[in-house]
């Protein structure tokens, strides 16, 4: 039993430590980190306590709650901190949000440019936008210059790609 409560407060006092000092960073406030400190030394005194007074069964049981109390608020903690919900339009979004921006690229050629590397054709996206085929020539004519391409493909493949010249 002493070991499973040893590697407990190891883990508990290594995942204490990263957690408190990491929202200390992030937040700029060096004082989460030594509450964080603090608040883990009084925990651990409390267990040590807690293993004077309680014996047998009674002790595993409350060591096996607080083991899993602990543990859900691990990850509970974890999934709040570090995982990042976004979804793949999102990403995709700011992709070509910042694809577009790097270029300088205006609204309309924006909304050109969305059509474009969708495979449309000059004919496709001046009826998809309500304009003349002209005006998407026009626009199409100012992305190339703007971007330094003179073809579509080569074009489409540098945005798919994650690229920028």
């Amino acid at each position: 039993m002493w070991i499973l409560a040893y590697l407990f407060l190891g883990f508990w006092s290594v995942y204490r430590l990263l957690v408190f000092s990491d929202v200390a960073c992030r937040t700029g406030m060096p004082v989460f980190a030594v509450f964080g400190l603090l608040f883990g030394r009084l925990g651990e005194a409390t267990g040590t306590l807690g293993v004077g007074l309680f014996t047998g069964t009674m002790l595993i049981v409350i060591s096996g709650a607080v083991f899993v109390l602990v543990i859900g608020l691990f990850f509970v903690l974890y999934q709040k901190l570090y995982i990042s919900v976004t979804s793949p339009e999102k990403l995709e979004q700011q992709r070509f949000v910042a694809y577009t921006t790097h270029f300088g690229f205006s609204a309309r050629e924006r909304e050109i440019f969305a059509l474009l590397i969708r495979g449309m054709s000059n004919a496709e996206i001046a009826g998809e936008l309500y304009i003349t085929e002209s005006t998407v020539k026009f626009h199409i004519g100012n992305m190339f210059k703007k971007s330094g391409f003179t073809r579509r493909t080569e074009f489409i493949t540098d945005y798919m790609l994650g690229q920028t010249r």
